[in-house]
């Protein structure tokens, strides 16, 4: 038969692309589409899709495993609690490139060569995909995302793929180490993640390289099938403008030693201390109960078992309420055994902090020392001690 199949596709396309049955012929193709990276935050990383083109019918459909609703209740907290749901959603190519430009992204297309029932074996899997029952997935950062969802369908259903040459995409690097050169221009960004993340975050990523969409395309250059190419094909579908590169003129990183040199330079002065203090372990109390919240909490296994939380002890958010010293030297006790428990073992587990981390610790520790001291033994005004 010429045909190779004949089905009705119950498509719901928010575009309602499919008002009527659709019929495929057998001349069909299949790209995989690569997207460079966006300005805004969810599209820093780039993006994939798989293209279906119909050379006889005429029909050119994009499936875009990357599609998420800022409009969902508690979109946010449902993020970070790792259960916001992520869905297969399919588009008009010309819609799909629309968007593209408008974002001034450049698009890649990758054609994949397969035979004719490796094609049909690969469209059936996408509408397989798309039923309502199977289109939404609850989005990983590192190993389930828009790419790593057309590497597994391409596994999965195409038999004989060899991923060959992985360690040359970088498979042998941390996810840390691949994701940080994404963020180099938004280090306040990189900063808030890194505090969250945990040590997942520095096992070498291995067959997981693809999470990254630059990587899943320089993967599947390097793909084999069977003995031939599994990319026969590569071009350029829209060329990005070039844009001025920009980075915050104030790093976080700058914030950290400011606070440091404040911690030594407020002990001068004794109600600018308490207010510093209070400021200072209210904030990083919070944020250790933040980091300790979601490392238990979230379904994200990237940010579970997150030292950080050692580094910033929750107890801290209580600290402007307490007034007995006895109490007050505990929780300053608690939050210094916790630094250095965690400074002791980091040689040994498996996670590694951003600089700025210890910029602030540092400052943190340094009012331990002070508070700890004025409380056993009255109250030191620095200037008085570098006199003496």
């Amino acid at each position: 038969m010429r045909k190779i199949l004949v089905f009705i596709l119950f498509f719901c396309f928010g575009a309602n692309i499919f008002s009527q049955d659709v019929k495929f012929s057998d001349s069909i193709d299949f790209d995989v589409l690569t997207v460079s990276p966006g300005s805004e935050l969810y599209s820093i990383f780039g993006h994939s899709a798989i293209r279906l083109i119909d050379h006889r019918k005429g029909y050119d459909f994009v499936f875009n495993y990357g599609t998420f609703d800022f409009q969902t209740e508690g979109f946010y907290f449902k993020f970070a609690l790792g259960r916001l749901d992520y869905r297969l959603s399919v588009e008009s190519f010309e819609d799909f490139m629309q968007m593209c430009e408008y974002e001034n992204r450049t698009v890649l297309a990758q054609k994949l060569n397969l035979s004719r029932e490796q094609k049909h074996t690969l469209l059936f899997a996408l509408i397989e995909n798309y039923r309502p029952e199977n289109r939404y997935y609850r989005y990983k950062f590192f190993t389930d995302n828009c790419a790593t969802r057309i590497r597994d369908i391409l596994s999965q259903h195409i038999s004989g793929i060899r991923w060959d040459s992985l360690s040359k995409v970088g498979s042998g690097k941390t996810f840390r180490e691949l994701y940080r050169p994404y963020l180099e221009q938004m280090p306040w960004t990189l900063t808030g993640i890194e505090l969250l993340l945990g040590p997942m975050a520095d096992r070498p990523a291995g067959f997981d390289v693809m999470f990254l969409p630059d990587k899943l395309y320089q993967s599947l250059t390097l793909a084999k099938l069977g003995d031939k190419p599994l990319v026969n094909e590569e071009k350029v579908l829209f060329k990005a403008e070039p844009v001025p590169s920009r980075s915050a003129r104030f790093n976080p990183l700058y914030l950290a030693i400011f606070l440091l040199i404040i911690a030594l330079l407020v002990q001068i002065s004794g109600t600018s201390k308490r207010i510093f203090d209070n400021i200072l372990f209210t904030t990083f109390g919070l944020l250790g109960a933040f980091i300790l919240s979601l490392s238990i909490a979230s379904a994200h296994n990237e940010l579970h078992y997150n030292a950080a939380v050692l580094l910033f002890c929750p107890f801290l958010v209580v600290w402007p309420w307490i007034y007995k010293p006895a109490y007050r030297l505990l929780i300053l006790y608690i939050s210094l055994i916790f630094i250095v428990i965690a400074l002791a073992v980091a040689p040994f587990i498996p996670q590694n902090f951003n600089i700025t981390t210890y910029f602030i610790v540092a400052a943190l520790v340094i009012r331990y020392v002070f508070n700890i001291l004025e409380i056993r033994f009255g109250n030191l005004n620095l200037i008085h001690l570098i006199k003496k």
